[in-house]
């Protein structure tokens, strides 16, 4: 569960603020890694899209940059391993 900005905009207990701060390292990492897809930093995309998935698993932008990322690295297997989740989690929506 997520902290959201939009329901409670004071942040009253520490356990909001922890959840305030992990909302809001998932976005800059997923967004890190969109820059190092960019630049052709593909290593790093993949480490930042890591650091996001620990906290949140089904995240689908940074499952689809992994894909994105190890295509481009010639990791095929861990590729489709990737984007197969993309497509899982799109049909549960």
């Amino acid at each position: 569960m997520l902290f959201k900005m939009q329901d409670n905009p004071v942040i009253t207990t520490k356990e909001q603020a922890v959840l305030f701060i992990k909302e809001i390292e998932i976005i800059v990492c997923v967004n890190l890694a969109h820059c190092y897809l960019k630049t052709q930093q593909y290593h790093h995309a993949i480490k930042y899209c890591r650091q996001a998935l620990e906290k949140e698993d089904s995240n689908i932008k940074a499952l689809y940059r992994t894909g994105i990322a190890y295509t481009h690295l010639g990791e095929l297997n861990k590729a489709r391993e990737a984007l197969h989740a993309v497509a899982e989690l799109e049909t549960d929506q």
